[in-house]
């Protein structure tokens, strides 16, 4: 198997498995408050589980896509313009990732501990948390949309 098809199949595995992720996230943390909606509490505590085992598992696919893409990219430039269009996409993903993980979700986890979900401060990083997932996602949606048309680009 040539270098750029071995690097195309791992940005399309960890683009699937990371998007994958952070759908699967959205679904299960909605799960979780909507099953445990009396005890919003203990809904908080298992929903801070889910992404707290969430954030290394996105960080190392984002690693890797972005990687494998950078790579992919350099292996065959003669049709860098759509390949270039996903590695722009992953990489911007994965710096939302990295400043939701270490500027958002820390002092989320830090307040959490210190008992103060219930302040004002808790309160503005959640709903940053939620616009930064969000984006996050439109950005690899944006990459996957972009990807049929890279892999093809590869071919030629």
């Amino acid at each position: 198997m040539r270098l750029a098809r071995l690097l195309a199949l791992i940005v399309t595995m960890a683009w699937g498995l990371w998007f994958g992720g952070l759908v699967t996230l959205f679904l299960a943390v909605t799960a979780i408050f909507n099953g445990l909606a009396p005890d919003r509490a203990l809904g908080g505590t298992a929903a801070a589980a889910v992404f707290q085992r969430f954030e290394p598992y996105r960080l190392a696919l984002a690693a890797v896509a972005v990687l494998a893409s950078v790579g992919w990219r350099a292996a065959n430039r003669s049709a860098a313009t759509p390949k270039t269009v996903v590695t722009t996409l992953l990489i911007l993903g994965a710096v939302v990732a990295l400043a939701s993980t270490f500027l958002v979700s820390a002092p989320i986890r830090d307040l959490r501990r210190r008992g103060l979900t219930d302040t004002p401060q808790f309160q503005r990083l959640h709903g940053m948390s939620m616009a930064i997932y969000t984006g996050e996602a439109a950005l690899l949606m944006g990459a996957g949309l972009a990807l049929p048309a890279a892999l093809a680009s590869s071919k030629q």
